[in-house]
């Protein structure tokens, strides 16, 4: 038996794994005396949570028999009497409420219990712990022997903290691009949508689009067929999707959206993924310019009047019909630019044309005129 017990204690000794051995027989005693022991969980719950020095009663009944220095280390202790000494300085708000769910496992007769919880070092460091103990066979009723683990898990919360982190910034970014991320199972035809799909298509996230159909309802009558052969098309392998068509929401709004995707195996299962941008503000812009150059078109065609724009920071013209109906001009030979427009006036006018200009690009103006001759 002492051989065993020498084995079991340098075991003990050098695993990493911080080991706390407990005697618990004094806090079920202090249960039982108060009447909460075999009582129904919640019950036991509030009667703690009510009572602060009731659950510094309890806590005060814990009997630590040993510990390793596995226990040392994850709590920057020198020693183990430091650590003994100091234990009430290693509990968190949240470790105390890790502590009422111990002593409400125990009221119900669990010889068993795991949990998360935090705790702090002796030097003040918070550390996030995974808490696990079990009643030694043989002591079930007395639960005088009791073997707690406790593994320190900040560097996987850290990891934890990290990624949502990242996720949080993702899902942002999404919402500032507005695109959203799909993906279709091909063998299930199931659809996947991240929140920024939903939030485009005007969908609440809690509804389920669970079907390509479903997707497939919201296309635009006029896009579907070409929608249709782009989608079939990235399917087979084709050509990967690259496509903008319109979709009806729910509510009956229409937007633009630009839709790309291929086809990917994963683990022998093929996918269909991409992403999906609403551009209707983009589309709406250059519909509105196409339409503002159309009519621009239709008035230099119209008016007897030879009509230009000069875009200054890029230096080039755009010739009105007028020039050639007015100065016999070839509009598509005619160079667009200032120097072009330049050379073709008068030469008695040009230093008055050119001085008026520039004074008028130095005040604060809106409009300018001038006489002048121009070459035919």
């Amino acid at each position: 038996m002492k051989t065993y017990d020498s084995k079991y204690k340098a075991i003990f000794e050098v695993t990493p794994v911080a080991i706390w051995e407990e005697d618990f027989s004094e806090i079920k005693s202090l249960l039982i005396e108060r009447g909460l022991y075999g009582q129904d969980a919640e019950l036991v719950g509030k009667a703690l949570r009510k009572d602060s020095n009731l659950l510094q009663e309890f806590v005060s009944k814990l009997t630590i028999v040993d510990l390793n220095e596995a226990c040392v280390r994850l709590h920057h202790a020198s020693s183990k009497e430091e650590l003994l000494n100091n234990f009430d300085l290693l509990f968190t708000p949240e470790g105390i409420e890790v502590v009422i769910r111990q002593l409400v496992s125990i009221c119900t007769g669990q010889t068993f219990f795991e949990d998360e919880s935090t705790t702090k070092t002796l030097d003040g460091q918070l550390k996030n712990i995974y808490i696990k103990w079990r009643v030694v066979p043989g002591f079930e009723e007395s639960l005088k022997s009791v073997i707690i683990t406790t593994e320190d898990i900040t560097p996987k919360e850290n990891i934890l903290k990290k990624q949502i982190e990242v996720e949080n910034q993702l899902v942002e970014a999404q919402r500032m691009a507005k695109v959203g991320f799909w993906e279709l199972d091909i063998e299930s035809n199931k659809l996947y949508w991240s929140d920024e799909v939903f939030t485009i298509w005007g969908i609440d996230k809690t509804q389920t689009i669970t079907h390509f159909s479903n997707f497939h309802k919201s296309i635009h009558p006029e896009d579907v067929q070409e929608f249709d052969w782009n989608n079939d098309r990235a399917i087979a392998g084709i050509a990967p999707l690259d496509f903008k068509h319109r979709i009806i929401t729910d509510k009956g709004e229409t937007k633009w959206v630009h839709e790309k995707g291929k086809i990917t195996d994963k683990n022998g299962k093929k996918l269909f993924r991409g992403t999906v941008q609403d551009i209707t503000e983009e589309e709406i812009l250059k519909q509105g310019l196409k339409d503002l150059l159309k009519r621009y078109h239709l008035v230099t065609k119209a008016t007897f009047e030879a009509i230009y724009d000069w875009d200054l920071v890029n230096n080039s013209l755009i010739w009105g019909q007028g020039f050639k109906s007015i100065f016999g001009y070839q509009i598509d030979k005619f160079r667009p630019n200032y120097s072009t427009w330049k050379e073709n006036i008068h030469p008695d006018d040009i230093h008055g044309v050119v001085d008026s200009i520039q004074a008028y690009l130095e005040s604060d103006h809106d409009n300018w005129q001038k006489e002048y001759r121009f070459k035919k």
